[in-house]
């Protein structure tokens, strides 16, 4: 649903996980049908402090502060789990991303819009370790500029992740910011940029962002 929405937008910054792929949700039940652990069990292992006051593993690693390696390893604490109970003989990225899939007809839609003329670009809390990855999915040649937490070492929701957005794009002026995170959306309302909360029914949000562009 439409949250800020700026007058005349002439750059779309789309979210990449939940909203380029799948909800994240859907990596999640993947995950825990797949190694038999409940998806509570998952979220608290990615997300719980790895001490007092300090990021989960997830969000270090996104904030590269952590490797995969080190990652997975507390994961995998966690979870009483190996490394290959949780990945087998991949990585945890290349199971995580194929998982997650992309959505098509969102990068479709994209694309069109490009060709309209319109600015494009991607912010992403994403993983160093990932890049060529989750770049090999999509065409990069679609999107003007890339944000991603691991190379500002800031993450989303922080006020400092949206300031460096609005660097980027040379001001928050006519600039519309894709996300399926409410308190993503939040933040980015505060900084100025227009906002559109992604929804689960991916359809759907399409065509609210359609009914929001000339």
């Amino acid at each position: 649903m439409p949250s800020q929405i700026p007058e005349s937008i002439h750059t779309i910054v789309y979210d990449f996980g939940g909203v380029v792929t799948a909800p994240l949700i859907t990596g999640i039940l993947s995950l825990s049908q797949r190694i038999d652990r409940e998806v509570e069990s998952i979220v608290a292992s990615m997300s719980a402090p790895i001490e007092r006051g300090s990021l989960g593993p997830l969000a270090a690693l996104e904030a590269g502060d952590l490797t995969e390696t080190e990652a997975v390893s507390i994961f995998c604490k966690r979870l009483e789990l190996t490394p290959r109970d949780l990945h087998g003989d991949e990585t945890f990225g290349e199971v995580w991303l194929r998982t997650l899939g992309i959505d098509q007809a969102t990068l479709t839609q994209a694309q069109a819009l490009k060709r309209a003329g319109y600015r494009t670009g991607l912010a992403t809390n994403n993983v160093n370790e990932w890049r060529s990855i989750w770049l090999g999915l999509i065409d990069p040649h679609l999107f003007d500029f890339i944000v991603d937490s691991s190379e500002v070492r800031l993450r989303k929701p922080t006020m400092e992740f949206y300031l460096e957005l609005a660097r980027r794009v040379n001001g928050t002026q006519g600039v519309l910011v894709l996300d399926d995170e409410p308190v993503n959306i939040q933040t980015a309302d505060r900084a100025g940029f227009g906002t559109l909360l992604w929804g689960p029914d991916s359809t759907r949000s399409r065509r609210d962002l359609e009914r929001l562009l000339p």
